[in-house]
């Protein structure tokens, strides 16, 4: 719940992807706005979120272009009357860069800074609890869970080796991180031209260590179409509750 004077958590969820993947299923619709059971899916996740984090700052970085889009300026209006903690921005082309301008948006310079995606609403309560609870020892973690699959690497269409899977973990969010740190390593990210695919990345670019706390699972981002059939499963159970 929102709390600026006890808190030191910072929220921030880079919403401001097309979804291109999804996009044909969705009718044209950004998968992070999509509803399901007249719920968007982002709309799910700050729900959820909100209710089990204690924090100071909520920020939402939107698609770029919103305040030239008549859908998605209604959409802001819609999450501000909603939710009137958020703190809504323009966000970048990229995740990266969505995440930097948050960072910048940021009234603290100081704590703790959460991440998450925005199409990932199904986190289980108690790993969230954990993965705070770990970053009072450990500033930098993120939630991973260890491959279920064998991993090969390809090279020219030919198996070049099996990686050992014990080794292998697929990294999910909420991640949570000194939030000088990240500022720090976005800095240094764009100042070198360096990409990465999730904050974790940027911070060993800079050398810093990222621990890690077990997820869940169940826990998936919203991507496929087979996704979305999954999550209106999920949601039309009402399997949310025991998460």
């Amino acid at each position: 719940m929102f709390d600026k004077k006890n808190s030191d958590i910072s929220i921030i969820i880079p919403a401001g992807g097309s979804g291109e993947r999804l996009k044909n299923f969705l009718n044209g619709e950004n998968k992070q706005f999509s509803k399901i059971n007249d719920k968007m899916i982002l709309e799910i996740v700050i729900e959820r979120l909100s209710k089990i984090i204690d924090f100071r700052e909520f920020i939402i970085a939107f698609p770029s272009f919103f305040d030239e889009n008549f859908e998605i300026e209604s959409k802001k209006q819609y999450f501000l009357s909603k939710f009137p903690f958020l703190k809504i921005i323009p966000g970048g082309k990229t995740r990266a860069e969505s995440v930097s301008f948050a960072l910048d948006a940021s009234d603290f310079c100081d704590g703790k800074v959460l991440v998450h995606d925005a199409v990932r609403p199904f986190f289980h309560k108690n790993s969230v609890k954990n993965l705070i609870e770990i970053s009072k020892t450990k500033k930098n973690v993120i939630l991973a869970v260890k491959s279920k699959d064998t991993i090969r690497e390809f090279f020219e269409n030919c198996s070049i080796k099996t990686l050992d899977r014990e080794k292998i973990f697929l990294v999910q969010t909420p991640q949570i991180f000194d939030i000088q740190t990240l500022k720090k390593a976005y800095l240094y990210s764009k100042n070198n031209n360096f990409f990465p695919t999730d904050d974790a990345g940027a911070l060993e670019y800079i050398g810093e260590k990222v621990f890690l706390c077990e997820g869940d699972y169940d826990n998936f981002k919203i991507t496929t179409r087979a996704d979305f059939v999954l999550a209106k499963i999920i949601i039309n159970k009402n399997f949310t509750e025991n998460l």
